[in-house]
């Protein structure tokens, strides 16, 4: 049987959304404007439009779903990334500048929009929690494409404007909204959505918005349900935390009038000719340590300055906080730093932690940078990874994680996307202030739900089942994900033998009559039983190595067992490509 293959690349591509949208900020006395737009959605097509459209899509969810439903997984939920991708050309009526250089197909906008569900897996088990982020994150990606038109449409306006008054467009414009996960337990899930867009002018406005869950009701949290404190004790707090934290005490506009500004309940700004007597809600979110307050550019002082983010620890707050949400006994945790990445040209020994790339080329100071190692550095300690890929300053595919285990032990694990959707995991540990690097790994990108509309990439919270993801090809080409936790060396230790399919080919079904063991969820055979030839399979589990348990249409569960588990693989001595219809096969 020809074996038929197709492009991983473009199977993930084809199942991840692709279109843009953002999320505005709550505040800025200063600017007062809303921030985030999007552009045109561009959907990515299939290399081959039979084969790959038969294969991104799968039944497997359903199967993988019943199964994955073990009380050990349920007692964590999984949480996804959705992630929808943006990119627009100018194909108006002008064909060329003055100067006679085309513009068709000019760059005008890109960038992307995130925001976090539940996996579906577990809604069952947190019903409240799965629809309260499940709704949220529908009305941010549905805007996506009605921002994306109005921010295309702009940027058009704006080169046409250029062209025919000669002088430079400056774009492309980009709107690249990233969304991280601050603290997630029995209590509390709270996120910060970061933002960052150019849309022309001297420079882009970034910033950054919190938003805090109750995670058994799913309702959304208002500062004073959480802390008790008023606004004129919380207001001191904060002053005295930038005074004392700022190295130039003199960079702020009126800083007591500012904070006198921002209220548990603000009144509906109306008036923009009294602009000084505006109100505005605190943005603050939740972390593992304490609650951050933060402030955009132009907020407390002029965008030179930069951001502030006042972290007021709970210790300090102490019975200010409402004990309903209080840190649990801590079993360890994860979160997610929106951590500075810098071009080691540019880098100092004065920052706090942050990434540091290399380019291949040291002069390189593009957006798009080819690179070959990667740095984790605080101040004058460091460690480095030597690592090769590509870094774009608008798409950014490196992804940072702070694990804290239970008996203290402090990590940064630091994915960075390569090629063709493999993840090279970087493993720093940062306990007492050390640096160390101890060592590096490769793995692939898992997408969960890829039947539905919100397919995502699994997001770690808890530092004892942590979700890395595999490729195998026992049964055509699969990706599948196991369960992890941080060992005793600090490096990931395997949990379970078996993998969870995620992604497979959708209709695989006997080419021959072949005997199988019928099974239980613990893999314990039942029975043996010959299949007939069109029996439907669905793959659900794997050890990746020797077995492949899959699901019949009636429920039940079989193993395919491997005499051999190299191209071609065999199960009793027989290539799985003659004994099977409908395997693909990356390539």
């Amino acid at each position: 049987m020809k074996k038929k293959y197709l492009s991983i690349l473009a199977i993930l591509t084809a199942i991840t959304l692709t279109a843009c949208g953002g999320t505005a900020p709550s505040q800025a006395p200063a600017s007062g404007e809303d921030q985030g737009t999007a552009s045109e959605a561009v959907q990515s097509e299939p290399e081959s439009a039979g084969e790959t459209a038969a294969a991104d899509t799968t039944d497997a969810e359903a199967a993988t779903d019943a199964e994955a439903s073990s009380s050990e997984e349920a007692a964590t939920p999984i949480f996804k990334t959705v992630t929808k991708y943006f990119s627009e050309t100018y194909q108006g009526s002008i064909k060329e500048d003055k100067k006679g250089n085309s513009i068709e197909y000019t760059p005008l906008f890109q960038g992307q929009t995130q925001a976090i569900m539940m996996a579906d897996k577990c809604k069952d088990a947190y019903p409240a929690l799965y629809n309260a982020l499940h709704e949220d994150a529908v009305a941010i990606l549905n805007t996506a494409e009605s921002d994306a038109k109005r921010s295309a449409e702009v940027a058009t306006e704006d080169l046409e404007y250029s062209v025919q008054n000669d002088f430079d467009f400056f774009g492309p414009y980009s709107c690249n909204d990233t969304v991280s996960i601050m603290r997630a337990d029995d209590r509390i899930f709270s996120i910060a959505n970061h933002y960052y867009e150019f849309m022309g002018g001297a420079h882009g406005m970034y910033g950054t918005n919190g938003k805090t869950y109750d995670a058994q009701t799913g309702t959304v949290l208002e500062l004073t349900d959480v802390i008790t404190i008023t606004e004129d004790e919380l207001n001191s707090i904060l002053n005295k935390k930038i005074t004392e934290s700022s190295p130039d005490p003199d960079q702020f506009w009126d800083l007591e009038k500012t904070l006198s500004q921002y209220k548990f309940n603000p009144k509906e700004n109306t008036d923009s000719t009294d602009i000084d007597n505006y109100e505005y809600p605190y943005n603050w979110y939740m972390g593992n340590d304490g609650i951050h307050f933060y402030f955009e550019p132009y907020v407390l002082a002029n965008y030179a300055y930069g951001d502030t983010d006042v972290f007021i620890p709970y210790d300090e707050l102490g019975s200010a906080v409402n004990e309903k949400y209080t840190m649990p006994e801590s079993k360890g945790y994860v979160s997610s730093p929106n951590l500075m990445i810098c071009n080691v040209k540019w880098d100092d020994d004065t920052s706090d932690l942050h990434l540091v790339y290399e380019p291949l080329d040291p002069d390189d100071t593009s957006d798009y940078v080819q690179c070959k190692s990667l740095a984790l550095k605080e101040k004058d300690k460091s460690a480095k990874a030597e690592i090769d890929f590509d870094y774009n300053y608008n798409m950014n595919h490196i992804q940072p994680y702070k694990i804290v285990t239970a008996d203290g032990r402090e990590f940064v694990y630091v994915n960075v996307l390569t090629y063709n959707d493999y993840v090279e995991s970087l493993f720093f540990e940062i306990t007492g202030g050390d640096i160390k690097l101890l060592g590096q790994d490769t793995f692939h990108s898992v997408y969960l739900d890829n039947t539905t509309d919100y397919s995502g990439e699994i997001v770690p919270t808890d530092p004892d089942y942590l979700y890395f993801g595999h490729v195998g090809d026992l049964l055509g080409t699969y990706s599948c994900y196991g369960r992890y936790k941080v060992g005793s060396d600090g490096l990931l230790e395997l949990l379970d033998k078996d993998y969870t399919i995620a992604w497979c080919s959708q209709e695989i079904t006997l080419a021959k009559e072949l005997s199988v063991s019928i099974i239980d969820n613990d893999g314990n055979e039942l029975s043996k039983e010959t299949l007939p030839v069109k029996t439907r399979i669905t793959p659900v589990k794997t050890d990746n190595e020797s077995y492949v348990d899959c699901s019949l249409d009636d429920g039940r569960m079989i193993r395919l067992n491997y005499s051999s588990s190299k191209y071609p693989a065999q199960i009793d001595g027989q290539d799985v490509d003659d004994l099977f219809e409908g395997l693909m096969y990356a390539g």
